[in-house]
């Protein structure tokens, strides 16, 4: 089975206890749901709670550690990651799960 591994970031403290996290769990279940060929396994949930995608996060957050295991081999080859689509990294909108990405040599 490939193996899953997920991503959920909200940039300020109020969206932690808000809808924020609950819609893009409930995003990301949707695409699992939409997709039961693929028999993921879900091996790690990372989070940046009211954290901006911005600037030192991108380095220092879950979501730098999750591109240094991506290149360090420690997420492997033919895994998923949930892909979300943060405000500062679409050109409008609001976050929401896209899909997932298959992790490519």
């Amino acid at each position: 089975m490939p193996l899953a591994y997920l991503y959920s970031r909200v940039s300020t403290p109020r969206r932690i206890d808000g809808l924020g996290l609950r819609r893009q769990a409930e995003e990301r279940e949707r695409w699992l749901a939409a997709h039961p060929e693929l028999k993921l396994t879900i091996v790690e949930n990372y989070a940046d709670l009211g954290v901006s995608a911005r600037g030192k996060s991108r380095c220092e957050g879950k979501l730098g550690l999750i591109l240094e295991r991506i290149a360090d081999g420690t997420i492997p080859t033919g895994s998923y990651l949930s892909q979300l689509a943060p405000q500062s990294l679409q050109p409008r909108g609001a976050a929401r799960c896209r899909k997932a990405h298959r992790i490519s040599a």
